[in-house]
């Protein structure tokens, strides 16, 4: 990883922490923000999907 280190000009944390979590089974979808706080959606009251992107990667995220 120092390849990295002389790129962005500090080391990559293996341990930090994801901005957000998604997971999701057979029944539902669960979302655990940075603060720990859960977000869960049954598939069966879902009812719609939507993906947004911009045109600001890849430095940044631009795909919502």
């Amino acid at each position: 990883m120092t390849f990295l280190f002389r790129i962005f000009g500090k080391k990559a944390n293996s341990n930090a922490r994801p901005k957000e979590l998604v997971v999701f089974d057979d029944v539902k979808v669960v979302r655990t923000m940075s603060d720990g706080k859960q977000e869960t959606l049954l598939w069966c009251e879902l009812e719609e999907i939507a993906i947004i992107t911009t045109d600001e990667g890849p430095f940044v995220d631009d795909v919502f």
